[in-house]
């Protein structure tokens, strides 16, 4: 892992504490969300969905530019469900949201700001891709690259 890499989940883990202890979206958290989070974002400014982004953000919209951050950076989950309980806003995201929940692997997360609660579930995802990536990239074994062609021939 490279060191870019370990200070950018760092990044993520200091954004997450911010969040939990914020009582609403500011332009500072969201300055520093967009600075630790938005990967992908930064790779393309010039797209329509970064022009969106800014201006949701810029009006303060912040539920709107929490949708387009999971929308751009986690283009594979889904939202499931958004529950309003005992004050506070819950939010799961899935990537597969049709299949019933007992079957699914959703990332869950909470907090009585519903931007920060969308916010926090989209962080908490990209950690959890992470590990995910990490556990799956130890455990492939390596081979040279020659003038072979390898085939897997497990019965699955």
């Amino acid at each position: 892992m490279k060191a870019t890499d370990v200070s950018r989940w760092d990044s993520l883990d200091r954004i997450i504490d911010r969040i939990g202890a914020a009582d609403a979206l500011s332009e500072d958290l969201w300055a520093d969300i967009m600075a630790g989070a938005a990967v992908r974002l930064a790779a393309m400014p010039r797209q329509a969905a970064v022009s969106r982004l800014n201006r949701f953000a810029a009006s303060g919209a912040w539920v709107d530019a929490a949708f387009v951050l999971i929308e751009v950076e986690l283009a594979a989950w889904r939202l499931r469900r958004i529950d309003y309980d005992d004050g506070e806003w819950r939010c799961a995201l899935s990537r597969a949201p049709d299949l019933p929940e007992w079957l699914d692997h959703a990332v869950e997360a909470s907090h009585r700001d519903l931007a920060l609660a969308l916010v926090m579930v989209a962080i908490d995802t990209m950690r959890e891709v992470r590990s995910h990536h990490e556990q799956r990239s130890v455990s492939v074994p390596q081979t040279r690259a020659g003038d072979r062609n390898y085939v897997c021939c497990d019965n699955f």
